[in-house]
Formats: structure tokens, sequence, C-alpha cells
């Protein structure tokens, strides 16, 4: 039960605790000393917002996925309900929760895949046998149709007998628990998580900062941490390196440090933005404010890991004190011990950074030695029909063996998706079992895999879904043909979610979130051959196109997601006469190559010319007129001229199965991979609806 305060106050208080989790046979996480860290003073003046009506609020936690949405919830015997409010206050819609008691709750976190985390881990007498944290998934507040959800339960104790906390925060995909009370504030974390047992928590460590710490957060790029106290009205905001690897380096190694002064505002909880480091702060009695990143910080630049602007709009109106300390000096002494370094070696190597298997680096496609890469692959997963054996561990065996080094993975949109009008957002939780499970069979080969999406009408089903949701945005009725009316381009995917254009942003969220902790899954192929269903030539489109590319990856980099993005031009059929390189050093430009053949009435292709000069031809602005052959030249040579540093990579070739050694079409085959190796694409990926002819041993000699 939340005590009665005389003074109310409440603070964000740094966290300098040295947040390690026990490996193998290390029972016990130990604080050492902070590094000496400049600590800057500023009052701050925050912004207010409105006034939120959520009974006795304890928690607020920013969405990820809704845009100016903030979820909360209420303390010790409240409702069972989790609240969407607007960033004036308004609540938005409410939901109960099912499989959940409200006995003490007292904070609210979000994880990198999208599930909200509630901490009944309130206890002012300390005499609780056991605690509770409830995940959910993320409702859509602007749904009409659900008002509960269900929760996943995980029982925990702690090793050392009843405590009462009130803040906890969730950083890949672990648990951290803040105790209240007493001088020297305890840390503890989740060793596991198995809703079938209760667990006992892991000892963190210790620190001095103050008492009734009442609410913590991460940045989501996990580069900036906060507790809320409510002893001297402070707020402390920690950074650590950009290129730290360890929730430790908080404590250890900290780079920056904020100690911000927000006078009688009785703050409760506290969470970030999740595209910078402003933070918003929440009080029982209604209170709702918003502090901006620049009343703090006076950096320009980028956030790290966030690839947007650091500096926001809000005016700065807090003054830095000309009292500057240490933050060893500032927190007070911590407990030392030995083993420090080597408790927080083995914390590095469990919860690193993941270092991807490929990554573009200066400018090159490298793997994880830095060592030059070069992808060599094909398609598979929904549509093409090469190496399937009826089991995924099979098929990704045989990948392997034939000596390919990443592979396309095909997922069919309408597939993962089956929301049923544009305002809703509904999934396959089947399909993304399959695809999760073809991704673990390749990965655990060594296969490196780039997931892909297409928009095919091939099956009724999923052209269906496809038109349910995206209305008049989706156009096409033949299969294999991804085909969008205008205002699939030029219309904001970060518009409001009922118009139904934010569906592809939300997608590659999910997937992206789904897939980023595997270090093989290197990049993701935002949308098969984008086209309109009128096919006239229209250079407009492009560039609509590449903003909405542009929309989705600053989601997607805001959201700690930095890995490779496969970019296709719109419409399709016109090439690269008018291309324009991409800002963003990781968007790789994907050609599609299929001149120089034509396509059979059995839907694969037909090599009519194979010689180098005529392939060149193609590659240029060259047509090759009255012959069976693809006329149209793709003019790639012109755009690799005009964007030097532009990386490019042929993301389909080939289809063209009945190949024999020595015919034109092995000799197409053959001479378009010397082609695509002398004009430097980063890899190259073949596309075969059959497994006959020779087209493995000619990609992969």
């Amino acid at each position: 039960m939340t005590e009665q305060r005389t003074t109310a106050k409440r603070i964000i208080s740094m966290l300098m605790i040295c947040l390690i989790l026990p490996i193998g046979s290390i029972q016990t996480g130990f604080v050492s000393t902070a590094a000496a860290a400049t600590e800057t003073q500023i009052s701050i003046t925050p912004q207010s917002l409105g006034t939120h009506h959520v009974p006795e609020e304890s928690g607020i936690v920013a969405s990820r996925a809704y845009p100016g949405i903030y979820w909360m919830i209420s303390d010790s015997g409240g409702p069972v309900n989790l609240y969407a409010t607007d960033s004036a206050g308004a609540t938005k819609k409410v939901f109960s929760i099912t499989g959940a008691t409200n006995i003490d709750w007292e904070d609210i976190a979000i994880d990198a895949d999208g599930s909200i985390w509630i901490a009944d881990i309130g206890d002012n007498n300390q005499s609780r046998s056991r605690y509770v944290l409830y995940r959910v998934s993320e409702p859509n507040p602007y749904s009409n149709n659900v008002t509960s959800i269900s929760a996943t339960v995980y029982h925990f104790t702690y090793p050392n007998g009843p405590r009462d906390s009130e803040a906890f925060f969730v950083w890949q995909g672990i648990p951290y628990i803040v105790q209240k009370r007493s001088l020297t504030t305890e840390v503890y974390a989740f060793p596991a998580l198995n809703p079938a047992q209760t667990v006992t928590l892991n000892y963190v460590g210790t620190f001095t900062a103050g008492t009734y710490i009442t609410g913590a957060d991460i940045s989501a790029d996990g580069h900036r941490l906060a507790l809320i106290n409510d002893i001297n009205d402070y707020h402390w905001i920690i950074e650590r390196s950009a290129t730290s690897i360890s929730v430790a380096d908080f404590f250890t190694s900290p780079t920056k440090q904020w100690r911000l002064h927000f006078p009688d505002q009785q703050g409760e909880a506290i969470g970030f933005l999740p595209r910078n480091y402003s933070f918003v702060v929440a009080s029982e009695q209604g209170g709702f404010w918003k502090i901006g990143q620049n009343q703090y910080d006076s950096s320009s630049g980028t956030v790290v890991g966030l690839g947007l602007s650091s500096v926001e709009s809000t005016p700065a109106t807090g003054t830095a004190s000309s009292t500057s300390t240490t933050a060893a000096e500032s927190t007070a002494a911590m407990v030392t011990t030995a083993a420090t370094t080597i408790i927080a070696n083995a914390m590095a190597i469990q919860r690193s950074k993941i270092v991807y298997a490929v990554d573009i680096v200066d400018g090159q496609l490298v793997d994880s030695a830095g060592n030059k890469f070069t992808m060599i692959g094909f398609n598979y997963g929904d549509i093409p029909e090469n190496f399937k054996s009826g089991s995924y561990a099979t098929d990704a065996q045989n990948i392997k063996n034939a000596g390919f080094n990443t592979v396309k993975l095909v997922k069919e949109w309408g597939a993962l998706e089956n929301s049923s009008s544009p305002s809703v957002f509904t999934y396959n939780n089947d399909e993304f079992t399959e695809m999760m499970n073809q991704i673990g069979n390749l990965t655990q080969q060594g296969v490196n895999v780039v997931v892909k999406i297409h928009a095919d009408s091939d099956t009724r089903i999923n052209g269906q879904h496809l038109k349910q949701f995206l209305g008049s945005q989706y156009c096409a009725t033949s299969p294999y043909s991804s085909d969008f009316t205008r205002i699939f381009y030029n219309t904001s995917y970060l518009t409001d979610d009922a118009s139904g254009h934010s569906h592809l942003l939300k997608l590659w969220l999910k997937i992206s979130q789904m897939t980023r902790n595997n270090s093989r899954v290197i990049g993701l192929d935002i949308m098969n051959e984008p086209t309109t269903c009128s096919r006239n030539v229209n250079v407009s489109i492009q560039k609509e196109w590449h903003q909405r590319i542009n929309e989705i990856v600053q989601v997607l980099r805001s959201d700690g997601d930095n890995r490779i993005i496969f970019a296709e031009e719109a419409p399709f059929f016109e090439y690269y006469q008018n291309f324009v390189g991409w800002n963003d050093s990781k968007i790789v430009s994907s050609i599609h190559w299929y001149r120089a053949a034509y396509k059979t009435k059995a839907g694969s292709y037909q090599a009519c010319l194979s010689d180098p000069q005529s392939l060149q031809h193609y590659w240029g602005n060259i047509e090759h007129s009255g012959t069976k052959c693809s006329d149209v030249a793709l003019w790639v040579e012109q755009a690799q001229q005009k964007y030097p540093n532009q990386l490019f990579e042929v993301g389909e070739f080939g289809n063209i199965y009945e190949n024999n050694p020595g015919d034109i079409n092995q000799q197409w085959i053959r001479n378009s991979v010397d082609l695509f190796k002398a004009k430097n694409m980063v890899g190259w990926f073949y596309w075969s609806s059959e497994e006959t002819g020779t087209w493995t041993s000619d990609l992969t000699k």
C-alpha cells in the first residue's frame, strides 16, 4: 500500500549500480566504486502536458508502436487495468487484464519485443511470501473490438527475505528490480523467465543514493538510465559510452551524469520517450509533465543508436549550476570487491550488444571479423520451390552443404498479417512461428538470413487479407504482383493508425523486434518489386517511395535496429533511370536481373542472349529491341557512376532452371555472375522455381 507522505515529493535518482547477472557458478553480483564522471546540476522547469485521470497512478511508459500514447497503471488495490493516455493526459482506452491481481502495482516497463511489463512489487510491511511480474502484449489503443488482454505471470522471491520495491526496468529481456527502503538500496535481477516456477532473484548489488525510489526507466537504446526518488526533488540521468556492451558500465564507467532539480512536483513515475532522451513524469494526483532532452543536455548531433536529432523544440529553461562534483562523490561510498572485474566481464559476454555476422562498416560489406564479404545466395521461403524437403532442418543442412552463405527468406505480407480492417492490427501467429523456425534452422547451420516481404496475391486468402487492411491502397489482381495505388506511396506511414497507412511500418517493427537478437539475421528487404496497377511511369512515385522507406528506417533505428536495409525501387519497372542515392549508409539498393531473357508459358525464363557484351548493354542504357528478350535497359551503370558510395546487390536473378552444361542458359548464369562481380555487387541471390539444371554449382563454385 502506498504510504501517506507529508511532503509527497519525488525525484529521479541516477542508478549508479553494477548490474551484473550471475553466470555459471558465479552466484553474487557486486558493486564497485563508480568511475569519476562530471555531474551537471540543473534546475528544471518542466512542461505541463495536462492532467491525467488514472487513479493513484504509479507507473508510466511511452509506447514505441503508437506514437503519442502513454501506458499507465494504478497503485495498490486499484483497478486491474492498463490505461492508454494521450500526450495531454486524456484517457483514450482502458484495457482490463485477465489473469492478474493488483496487490501493490508499482511500476511499468516496455521491452524491445513490444511487451508491456507490470510490476506487483510493493510491500510496505515487507511481509509478502512472493511477488509478481505480469507481461502482456501491447494492445492497440485505437481498437474498438478489444477491451481485455491476458497476462503471463512470473512469480519470484528475493534471496534474503521480503523487500519493498517500487522501481524496475527491462533491458534485453531481463527484468531488474530496485528495492525501495534502507540507506543502501539493493538491486536484483531475474536469472531466467519461467512462468511455471517461482524463481529466486539474483542479488546484483547495492548503492547509496537516497530512499523511497519510486520509479525507473531505461532509454530505448539502453544508453541512459534514470530513477525517481522522493527525498530531495532530484532527477538523475546517467549515460554510458556508445560502445558500452554491459549495463554495468552505467556504474563502472559513466560518461555523463546530470542531477536535475524538479521542485515540488510530487512525481511518482518516469518514462523516457522512445526516440530520444526526453522523458515524462506523472504523479499520483494527476500531474503530467515533460522534460525535453535539450533542457539538460546541451550536446548536439545524433542520439546514440536512434538516428534522430538529439535536440527538441522544447524551450531550454533549465540553468546549469556552478557546482560540479563527481558521480562517486554525489552518490556516496559504494561496496567494493575484487570479484567485480571478473563478474563484469561475464556480464559483458552474456548481455553484450549484438555483433551481426555481416554488416556495413565504412561503406563496405564485411563479416564480424572486418573482412570483406560477398553474399552468395538465393531466395527461399513462401514462393520459391527450391530446397523444400518438407523439413526446415534438412533444408538448412542442404543449403549449407550446397555452399550458399546467405538466404533471402521470402515471406508473404498477407500470410503474416490477417487484420480485418485498416484500423485493426492482428497477425497470424502460426506464420510467425514458421518464420522463426525457418530462421532458427538456417542460422544454426551458419547461413545468414535477410527477411524479405512480398505483397503478392498468389493465393486468394493472402490477397484478401491485403485488401482488408490496405483497402484502396492495394490493387493487385494477378499472382506474384505487388501492385499499389498512388496513395500507398504518397501518404506518410506515420499517420494515424486508423487510416491504415501504418501497416507496413508496424509489420516491420514486429519482425525487427522478433529477429534482431539473432546475429545471423543480417538485414531486412522492405518490399518486393513495388509497382502500380496502371503501370504508368511516374517519377514522383520513386521520390515518395524513398520517403516511405526512410520513415520505416527511422522508426527501426529509433527502436534500436541498425541492421542492413535492402530497398527496391518503385515503380519497380522504371528501374534506375531516375535513381537517387540513399542517405543512410546501411541501405543497399536491390536490383532484380532478368535481362536478356524472356518468360515462357511455363513461368520460367529462357535466355536469348548470354554474351558478356549484351549483358553489359542491359546493365547500362542500351536496349535490345526486335528480339524475344526483355528490351528495357536498367540504367544501373549510370546510377553507380552518379552515386559511387551507394552499395548495390542483385536481390533476384534467374529462374532459369532448365539449364544444362554448355547451353545458353548456363552461359547466361555464369556470365551474369561475372558481371555482378565486375560491377562490385555486394551480393546476388538466385530465384528458382524448381531444382533442375546446373544453377547451384554455377553460383557456388
